[in-house]
């Protein structure tokens, strides 16, 4: 019979506080895509929690190399998951950014640095040089919140969602951002809709952290976590277990969109 794993002795039980400025404020995410040469792209994404930075080398038809740099991450763990993704090294580009899925469990990877090779996957295939996707996501008031999703600049969604439900007039009225919405939006929108879409879906997961302090959450452990164990790298066996929250490492950008990307 194996003995019961201990905690991290440096973890400290977890308790999450309410964020008393949680209404004055958005959530941001910017994406940056960059055909380097014929055979590199840089992608890179940061948020109030995450900085990430992957160049993904290929040969025009599969992915040759990955490299991820973590540059600010929730948790101690999270770099890790760069291992994990480097094994997708060999799979085929794609124009669809949800074609990585078919290789590999989306689950046991770093979910961000996952969505980012996706999107980076479909950019090699383009002859665009750059393309950038901004989103924000305003604190929800009395159930009603505003997103703003733009393209190079350009606003593509502004949307009222009461909940989780789309209210503004057009084809994604009454549709729900959360289960089915990849699956929606990738049958009825055009592609660089979609990959918009996708980032907007990930960014309101993310943006619930606004609620929440995050400064005293230094230190503590994710086995006590409220969060559903298994759904990315760090929340899984056996990584969890030695798992600590970071608390100063989340950023606050709703007056400051033109220091994403710059990762300070």
């Amino acid at each position: 019979m194996s003995a019961t794993p201990v905690k991290p002795v440096t973890a400290k039980p977890f308790e999450m506080f309410a964020n008393p400025d949680y209404g004055n404020g958005m959530y941001r995410r910017r994406v940056r895509l960059q055909n380097i040469d014929k055979r590199t792209v840089l992608a890179e994404m940061e948020d109030d929690q995450h900085g990430f930075r992957i160049v993904l080398n290929h040969d025009g038809q599969a992915i040759d190399a990955i490299r991820v740099e973590s540059l600010r991450i929730p948790m101690t763990t999270c770099g890790g998951a760069s291992e994990v993704l480097a094994q997708l090294a060999g799979v085929p580009l794609s124009d669809s950014p949800r074609s990585l899925a078919a290789h590999s469990n989306p689950r046991s990877h770093c979910t961000h640095q996952f969505d980012l090779l996706g999107l980076a996957v479909t950019h090699a295939l383009r002859d665009d040089a750059t393309r950038q996707y901004d989103i924000a996501i305003h604190d929800a008031v009395d159930g009603v919140q505003r997103v703003v999703g733009e393209i190079d600049g350009v606003t593509v969604f502004d949307w009222q969602l009461r909940g989780h439900t789309i209210e503004t007039d057009g084809i994604w009225q009454n549709i729900s951002v959360q289960k089915g919405f990849a699956q929606w939006a990738e049958q009825h929108l055009p592609q660089a809709q979609l990959e918009l879409a996708l980032v907007v879906q990930r960014g309101m997961l993310v943006s619930t952290t606004r609620r929440v302090l995050t400064e005293p959450m230094e230190g503590m452990g994710l086995l006590d976590d409220p969060m559903t164990k298994g759904v990315c790298y760090s929340y899984s066996e056996p990584v969890i277990r030695n798992a600590i929250r970071y608390g100063s490492n989340n950023r606050n950008f709703t007056d400051a969109p033109e220091q994403l990307l710059r990762f300070v």
